[in-house]
């Protein structure tokens, strides 16, 4: 090679190395952070007996990341920090605690459950730590005030409103029995499943609740039997919704039974039993999975990292790490920075638009409704809905 060849390979070099380092120091917003010097938090369930909502969310979590470094590869972070709550919210204000004493951590993603972010968000939001929850569903936390939560997926009052117009419109559901497990998630689900389905016509002819943490449910059981209502809605997470079915189709009952997102489980299945589990119905409003624009890539993505299939909220934690991801590739590398981008954020992600209320929800206008058939989840509706 000549030495005039010589002199503009190095200086070819040398561009290409102010360029990738451009990436990497980012704007005002950084503060003369890198992309290096950042890194992001995962705070939910993961390990106990509802750690697959936990682990599923990570896994999103990790797949963005990957993605995104590979299309980006002028702005690799420095990782992301797992902070496993058993799902217990009496753990979570340690744990909160903790990830925010680490200054690199610029952004939650988490936690996964309503009671988890009810003990979490008011020491992050104190320390101004942007938080983007993936599937804790619960109406009332967007009403709060909290300056830093945000979340990927719809609401618990958005996810009722389809689910009791399915069942009433579709189903022809008259008659319902209510229960819930005592949880902020249960409880909320269950306490606005009653009171919208009421609004419809139906009559709640049982409302219940049981220990999540009990094995047997039978006085429960009986009343419900007894009833003999058209439907059993189950304000509940998939242990208990799954023990709950098996014992309910042992009493006898044929009513339909239905649950929320936090029963979409493939241990849901495996618990209550492949004949007690068929026909079942889950409601979510999420990416219906296996229908939504993207599922094909996204699932051999998944198949090829975790060997197995997307579960329900998989693509909303994928979205909440790309938020995050894009506003530190945008030069936003302190929390506050990046806070503030979310406020105003607006993209399309594998969930849908990607845009947050004032209050941190994420605006969806359709519920999946699920059937299990032949031991798999399959999207029997798609119900539009309305969000003020």
């Amino acid at each position: 090679m000549s030495s005039r060849r010589l002199i503009l390979a190095a200086a070819t070099a040398v561009l290409l190395a102010v360029s990738a380092c451009s990436l990497n120091t980012g704007s005002s917003g950084g503060g003369g952070l890198a992309c290096r010097d950042v890194k992001l938090a995962y705070i939910g369930p993961l390990s106990g007996p509802n750690q697959t909502f936990g682990t599923t969310a990570y896994d999103g979590v990790k797949l963005s990341v990957k993605d995104f470094e590979q299309a980006h590869p002028g702005c690799a972070i420095a990782g992301v920090d797992a902070f496993d709550t058993q799902g217990d919210p009496g753990q979570v204000p340690a744990l909160a605690q903790k990830a925010l004493s680490d200054k690199q951590i610029v952004g939650v993603v988490g936690p996964g459950f309503s009671g988890e972010v009810k003990a979490a968000l008011p020491i992050l939001d104190e320390a101004g730590v942007p938080t983007i929850t993936s599937s804790a569903t619960n109406a009332d936390l967007s009403k709060q005030g909290w300056k830093v939560f945000h979340r990927t997926v719809g609401n618990d009052d958005v996810e009722t409103t389809g689910l009791t117009d399915y069942l009433v419109s579709t189903l022809k559901v008259k008659t319902v029995a209510v229960v819930d497990n005592g949880q902020a998630y249960g409880k909320g689900s269950a306490d606005l499943f009653a009171r919208k389905i009421e609004r419809l016509g139906a009559r709640v002819v049982v409302r219940d609740s049981i220990d999540a943490s009990n094995q047997d449910y039978s006085s429960t059981v009986i009343a419900l039997a007894a009833a003999r209502a058209d439907a059993v809605f189950c304000g509940c997470l998939y242990p208990e919704a799954g023990r709950i079915v098996k014992q309910l189709r042992s009493a006898g009952s044929a009513a339909a039974f239905v649950g929320p997102a936090g029963t979409y489980s493939p241990d849901f299945i495996k618990d209550a039993g492949a004949s007690s589990a068929e026909g079942t119905y889950v409601s979510a409003a999420s990416a219906p999975i296996g229908e939504f624009a993207g599922y094909d890539r996204f699932a051999a993505a998944w198949q090829k990292d975790y060997g197995t299939v997307p579960d329900v909220y998989s693509p909303e934690a994928y979205d909440a790490a790309t938020a995050f991801l894009t506003a530190i590739n945008d030069g936003q590398r302190t929390r506050a920075a990046i806070n503030t981008w979310l406020d105003s954020a607006d993209f399309n992600g594998l969930s849908g638009p990607i845009k947050f209320t004032a209050g941190g929800d994420v605006v969806r206008t359709k519920v999946a409704i699920y059937q299990v058939k032949a031991g798999q989840f399959h999207v029997v509706a798609q119900v539009p809905v309305s969000q003020s």
